[in-house]
C-alpha cells in the first residue's frame, strides 16, 4: 500500500512523498504512468511531477505484487504583479498600488516583506514608505509573491509665482512636491520678490525705465543717468522761469 493514497495536490516547485511501508525482503520499483523511474528503487520516492505512480514489489525475482494508483497533480502558480502610477508621492500624500487581476484569486499586501492587516483587496492605498509586494493565490491554493516595488516620499519644495512670464515673481510661493501652474525655483528666476506688476511682463526691474516731464512755470532736467530701474539714483536740475518767461539770474538756486 502507498501512502497518502492520493490524489495528491501539489504547486509548481512543491514536492511530497509517496510511501511504502511493510516490504520486507522485497525489492520495489517505482512507476510513473506505467514506466519504470531510473534509480526509484527505495521505499520512499519525493515526486514533483504530475503522474499516476505506483510501487511493484517483487520477492526473489518470481513474486511480485503491484500497488494501487496514487495520481498526482502539479498546479501552475498564479502571475503576481504589482503597478503604480508612481513609486513616490508629495509629504503627506498618498498613491494607489495595483496588483494583476483574474479569475478565483485572492490577495495578501506586505509591507517589507510582512502582512498587512486586512490590506486583501487587489488595490492598496498607500501612506507610508517602504517595499511593498503582493502575495496572490489562485482557485488551486497556490501562491506566488510579486517582486517589491520601493515607495518613496519626495519632500515640498518652495516654488515662486511667475504670472506673466517675465522670470520676475512678486514673493508669492507655493509649497509642493511638483511643479505647479506658472511656478518655478528660485535658481529659475532673475528675482524671486521684486516684480511690481505680475501680471505685466513689461514692468519688471529689468525694463522699468524713469523719466520726469516739467510742468508750470519750470524745468526739470535729468542730469544722469539718463536712465536706471527703480533702485538707481538720478540726479535732476530743475530751472524756474519768472512771469516773463526769462530765466532766473545765475545767483538764483537750482
Amino acid at each position: 500500500m502507498v501512502t497518502p493514497a492520493g490524489p495528491v495536490s501539489l504547486c509548481q516547485g512543491e514536492s511530497s512523498a509517496l510511501n511504502v511501508a511493510n516490504t520486507g525482503l522485497a525489492t520495489l520499483q517505482w512507476l510513473r504512468n506505467g514506466s519504470q523511474i531510473p534509480g526509484a528503487v527505495n521505499a520512499s520516492l519525493s515526486v514533483s511531477q504530475s503522474g499516476t505512480y505506483k510501487a511493484i514489489a517483487t520477492i526473489s525475482g518470481v513474486c511480485s505484487d503491484t500497488s494501487s494508483a496514487v495520481t498526482v497533480n502539479v498546479n501552475s502558480l498564479p502571475n503576481a504583479s504589482v503597478t503604480s502610477v508612481a513609486d513616490s508621492f508629495c509629504a503627506g500624500g498618498s498613491t494607489i498600488l495595483r496588483a494583476n487581476q483574474g479569475t478565483g484569486l485572492t490577495y495578501q499586501w506586505k509591507r517589507n516583506g510582512t502582512n498587512i492587516s486586512g490590506a486583501t483587496a487587489d488595490t492598496l492605498l498607500v501612506k507610508g514608505t517602504g517595499n511593498y509586494s503582493v502575495e496572490v493565490r489562485n482557485s488551486s491554493n497556490c501562491r506566488k509573491t510579486s517582486a517589491e516595488l520601493n515607495i518613496r516620499s519626495v519632500p515640498n519644495l518652495t516654488w515662486f509665482v511667475d504670472l506673466d512670464g517675465d522670470q520676475y515673481s512678486a514673493g508669492v510661493t507655493v509649497s509642493a512636491c511638483t511643479r505647479p501652474a506658472n511656478g518655478f525655483l528660485a535658481c529659475e528666476l532673475l528675482g524671486t520678490n521684486n516684480d511690481c506688476n505680475d501680471l505685466d511682463a513689461t514692468i519688471n526691474p529689468s525694463r522699468q525705465f524713469l523719466a520726469y516731464a516739467g510742468t508750470g512755470e519750470y524745468v526739470s532736467s535729468l542730469i544722469s543717468p539718463l536712465q536706471g530701474s527703480p533702485y538707481t539714483n538720478f540726479r535732476f536740475e530743475v530751472v524756474y522761469f519768472d512771469l516773463n518767461n526769462q530765466p532766473p539770474p545765475a545767483t538764483f538756486p537750482r
